[in-house]
């Protein structure tokens, strides 16, 4: 009996100590449930490198292992996809190949783990550009000038000291190039030219003065042939009025002129472009005026009163722009 009864507690025992077994199992189970894999997927970090003309890698990362895929395009719309990376991993790497230079693209990353939890990530890069370069001679001329660019791509740059200038992250087109800078004119006046797949050098530009003129006429003719004008302010230079009175004075750069008429024997009346001047006394016998542009100055040859026994002459003032009469191009 007491054998039996030794049996039965350690059959209880057994039992006993059997449940607890289970019990402390299924304990490390709901333990060990709690640090399964979530049921989100999280896509972070995207970014682009290695970016070149014609590709760029993307990288991101998730939270859990998981396949990887890009759909990319010039739009938000996409339209093109990598193949599907079936490796399940946390750091991602995919490389776009194919690209235009020069060109903004948009992309979302795609990640897709062993759950089926699905994730995306996206942003936008720009492939790296050609360049464009020249000269602008002289240096006087080339030093700040304005290059402006038209094609593909519109753009501006101002030449550097040296009258060199440069255009960057171009993608491959046709491109016209044009100077610009006061005071000078260019040949030729604008250039052409095709990117395709390189850079591109030598596109460079003559520079010259630009000219303008002055011209009038003195009357009434008696007066006026064989009168003398004399040009004074940012140049110097005299001439003499043809037979009808008629003058001119050329190869002028921009700025502040005086035109004094003179001829034995005669006074001068200086009369203005209606368009492009307005004359007041300067208080000396002589009239200032704003030229734009270099337009014909005028002027009626009075004769002389008898008493007079001195010269009485009078002045213009022409100040010159650069929409006139232009003689350098």
């Amino acid at each position: 009996m007491k054998t039996d009864v030794r049996g039965w507690v350690c059959a209880v025992g057994a039992v006993i100590l059997s449940c607890s077994a289970t019990f402390l199992s299924g304990c490390t189970g709901l333990v060990s449930g709690a640090n399964t894999t979530p049921s989100t997927l999280v896509i972070t970090n995207v970014q682009t490198t290695s970016i070149t003309t014609s590709s760029s890698q993307i990288v991101w990362a998730t939270n859990v292992p998981a396949n990887s895929s890009v759909d990319y395009g010039t739009t938000t719309a996409y339209g093109n996809s990598t193949p599907v990376d079936s490796a399940m991993v946390t750091s991602h790497q995919v490389t776009l190949s194919g690209l235009a230079a020069g060109t903004t693209y948009y992309y979302q990353v795609n990640s897709t783990d062993s759950k089926g939890n699905n994730g995306h990530g996206g942003n936008k890069l720009k492939t790296a550009g050609f360049s464009m370069s020249g000269t602008i001679t002289p240096t006087a001329a080339g030093n700040g000038a304005a290059v402006a660019l038209s094609g593909p791509a519109s753009a501006s740059a101002t030449a550097d000291s040296s009258g060199n200038y440069t255009f960057a992250g171009l993608a491959n087109g046709t491109y016209t190039i044009a100077p610009s800078h006061a005071g000078f004119t260019f040949t030729p006046g604008s250039q052409s030219m095709a990117v395709n797949g390189a850079n591109v050098t030598g596109v460079n530009f003559t520079a010259t003065s630009q000219t303008f003129s002055i011209s009038g006429t003195i009357s009434p003719v008696a007066g006026g042939s064989g009168a003398t004008v004399t040009l004074s302010g940012t140049a110097s230079a005299t001439t003499t009025a043809n037979s009808s009175g008629a003058y001119t004075l050329s190869g002028l750069t921009s700025g502040s002129y005086t035109i004094t008429p003179t001829n034995a024997g005669y006074t001068f009346t200086p009369r203005t472009d209606d368009h492009h001047a307005t004359s007041e006394s300067d208080g000396n016998g002589g009239a200032d005026g704003d030229v734009h542009g270099g337009g014909g100055r005028n002027g009626a040859a009075e004769l002389p009163v008898a008493e007079e026994r001195s010269e009485y002459r009078r002045s213009h003032r022409s100040e010159l722009h650069h929409a006139g009469d232009n003689n350098g191009g």
